[in-house]
């Protein structure tokens, strides 16, 4: 991929999106992009633009509705013509929907939405958030029309939503859970001594669960316990759930709670809380979750999509029904009781933590992302013909290959099913193009229930394999019936050779390029080693051996085939496919340098 590739992200808050995407932003660029960033004017504009970014102002409203804000798409529109993106990051719902539209309709070529946080319109119940609710999907369904887009959802109840609701295809969603957490700056520390501080952190939303939250600080101030209740962060004027500063500041007057305000210190925060509560009606997932668990503290949350992402109910915290401020105290108060489950959970908390929701994870998860959806796109532009006459190679050659073998396919029919009880086919699960499964056919060549009584990899000395089975292995006549799988478009001719799952989830990094092309018939890797079962042959444990001898030469060949496809490249593999079938010790000049494949038991001799 070209160097300095240019990644604009869009948000609708300048603050947010300093908060959580700031690293993800500082990340991109040393993997090579230029970053450029559209959001609404803000405190942390200043920032954004000292860290080199170039900073883009948008006329963009939290909660604005109606004709006004075709204003907004426009300016978008008109942005993305000017600067011409690579790849837009669209963030947040509002963004999602309005830079989608923008995005198609200035052909930027690749485009990654985040719907994170459904918020309200997905939470409440009222007719007025039913109604928006459909008008928001069927929004998705235009904004999502981009050839080559990536959603990334945070957890996996909002990428049913879109998915099931069918505004998205599924290999178009992607889930990477939460916005990570430096789990070297968020450390597990002790509690603090004197009165436990019970405490909540987030926008003042009546979704965050807010009022849940007060109605159990009354609950325990009338029975005169002995802890403090405490709220962080602003109330959210474009937000219709805001709690008003007002009542806010009514309540840390009367001494029911105490409202500390917006903190950006959230680790020195943290520290001075026993227990952290987030009560929310639903969530992307709450980064303040996975900070309060790096942090080694007990967590006290809903049973909601986002939530439950973080905490597993009694492992390190507690889930209680959402809109329940009366399980919600009795949560509390159990926790309160019982500093031994507190430090048993907050353990629990910063082990999962450190598992499953690093920073370093979610960047590295996203900015694969970017070059998945980057590498569309330049296939989109410099593959299209040459997908076209692939395909119709495949169907040409496939179509005529069937009907010329057709009395052949018959005989060997009549012969596998005279020799050895059983189908004549054989249908095994592979992994296709995009990570897909599909069922390859070939002629069976082994005892029914093979699978049952060993592994993937087949040795020439393999006990399952039928006599008749030996003879179509050697010249490869049992693969014959895969020009099914050609015709009906699962395979090609030409490309990697299909997989079975256990290995194509070992692949990690560049190797995944593989699962974007369709699985071939042959390729240089079939070439290079046109006699597996050869190579295993004396093997005690032929799947060890596949993985030692095979499989490391046969993926750099497979990743060699990705980078220089092209149509005569296909060709030129098809004659050294035959040419190697009539001359079995051919080796093209292509694969002169490539490692010779020592047979198992030539090694043993090593």
């Amino acid at each position: 991929m070209p160097s300095r590739l240019k990644l604009l992200f869009v948000d609708n808050s300048v603050d947010t999106f300093y908060s959580y995407r700031m690293p993800l932003a500082i990340a991109a660029r040393q993997a090579g992009f230029d970053i450029h960033v559209a959001t609404p004017p803000g405190r942390c504009e200043s920032i954004i633009r000292d860290a080199g970014f170039t900073f883009h102002p948008l006329p963009m409203t939290r909660s604005g509705m109606g004709i006004g804000e075709l204003g907004c798409v426009i300016h978008l529109y008109s942005l993305y013509r000017r600067i011409k993106p690579d790849l837009v990051h669209h963030l947040r719902l509002k963004p999602v929907l309005y830079g989608g539209l923008a995005a198609y309709a200035a052909r930027v070529p690749a485009e990654i939405s985040m719907p994170t946080g459904l918020g309200h319109v997905f939470t409440a119940q009222t007719r007025k958030a039913l109604f928006l609710r459909v008008i928001t999907l069927a929004g998705c369904g235009i904004a999502f029309r981009h050839k080559n887009l990536r959603v990334i959802f945070q957890n996996p109840d909002d990428l049913a939503v879109f998915v099931n609701s069918k505004v998205l295809r599924k290999d178009k969603s992607v889930l990477i859970r939460g916005s990570g957490v430096d789990i070297s700056q968020f450390v597990l520390t002790p509690e603090p001594s004197g009165p436990p501080v019970v405490m909540l952190v987030g926008r003042m939303l009546r979704d965050k669960g807010v009022l849940e939250f007060v109605e159990a600080a009354k609950t325990f101030k009338a029975r005169g316990a002995n802890a403090r209740f405490v709220l962080v962060g602003d109330s959210d004027s474009g937000n219709p759930t805001a709690v008003p500063a007002a009542e806010l500041q009514g309540w840390h007057d009367s001494g029911l709670v105490e409202w500390w305000g917006y903190r950006e210190d959230m680790r020195q925060v943290l520290e001075q809380a026993n227990i952290v509560c987030l009560p929310s009606y639903r969530e992307g997932v709450p980064k303040v979750l996975i900070e309060a668990a790096a942090a080694g503290r007990v967590i006290v949350t809903t049973d909601v999509p986002g939530c439950r992402e973080v905490v597993r109910h009694g492992q390190n915290g507690l889930l209680v029904p959402p809109r329940d401020s009366k399980n919600l105290t009795e949560a509390i108060d159990f926790l309160l009781a019982s500093p031994s489950t507190r430090a048993r959970m907050s353990r629990r908390g910063r082990h999962a933590a450190v598992a499953n929701f690093s920073l370093d994870r979610v960047i590295a998860e996203t900015i694969e992302t970017y070059h998945d959806v980057l590498d569309c796109a330049a296939d989109e532009t410099g593959h299209r013909g040459y997908k076209i006459a692939k395909r119709l190679l495949d169907v040409a050659i496939s179509g005529l290959g069937l009907l010329a073998t057709s009395p052949f396919f018959a005989l060997i029919a009549l012969v596998i099913k005279a020799t050895s009880p059983g189908p004549v086919f054989y249908r095994g699960a592979r992994t296709g193009r995009k990570n897909t499964t599909f069922y390859m056919l070939k002629f069976r060549s082994m005892v029914v229930g093979a699978e049952r009584m060993g592994g993937s990899a087949t040795a020439n000395d393999d006990a399952r394999i039928t006599p008749i089975g030996r003879f179509l292995r050697r010249y490869k006549f049992d693969e014959l019936p895969q020009l099914l799988n050609v015709l009906t478009g699962e395979m090609s001719l030409v490309g990697p050779r299909p997989e079975v799952r256990k290995y194509t989830d070992l692949l990690v990094g560049e190797q995944r390029v593989i699962l974007k092309l369709r699985p071939g018939i042959t390729d240089w890797a079939s070439i290079w080693n046109s006699n597996e079962g050869e190579v295993l042959e004396g093997s005690s444990d032929p799947e060890a051996a596949y993985e030692e001898l095979i499989r490391p030469t046969k993926l750099s060949l497979q990743m060699k085939y990705y980078r220089d496809r092209s149509f005569w490249l296909d060709l030129k593999i098809l004659l050294e496919t035959a040419r190697k079938l009539f001359q079995p010790q051919h080796v093209p000049n292509e694969l002169r340098g490539t490692a010779k494949v020592l047979r198992y038991k030539d090694l043993v001799k090593i």
